[in-house]
């Protein structure tokens, strides 16, 4: 039951972090570093790794891996094969992927801009 409550304690942290990141009291960055600290409570010590992160993106995308694929342009074997760990994913590719996403996010909430 400790565990449990817990776990609970870091999520209640992590999303009342999230509502002041959202009024942008707070840098995402410090969101970020708890999430890794949530996972790494949870996972007996281990930091979230990309493939973690690559498997969080996805699901926070709502599309099946074959989609995920054809939105980023990248192969889905290669998708499968960062999914299954067969293959590390570079640094930089999950950096933009998760840039890419945020600014579509951003983009959706903010309406669009007429400016050229």
């Amino acid at each position: 039951m400790g565990a449990v409550a817990s776990r609970s304690k870091w999520f209640a942290a992590v999303l009342i972090l999230r509502k002041l990141m959202h009024r942008e009291i707070i840098h995402e960055n410090y969101v970020d570093a708890m999430r890794c600290l949530v996972y790494n409570s949870q996972h007996g010590g281990m930091l979230m790794g990309k493939r973690e992160e690559l498997i969080e993106l996805k699901n926070k995308s709502g599309m099946n891996w074959k989609q995920f694929s054809e939105y980023y342009e990248i192969p889905y074997r290669t998708i499968q094969d960062w999914e299954h760990g067969k293959r590390e994913m570079p640094d930089y590719v999950l950096r933009l992927m998760q840039y890419k996403m945020k600014m579509e996010e951003l983009l959706k909430m903010g309406g669009n801009d007429d400016r050229k």
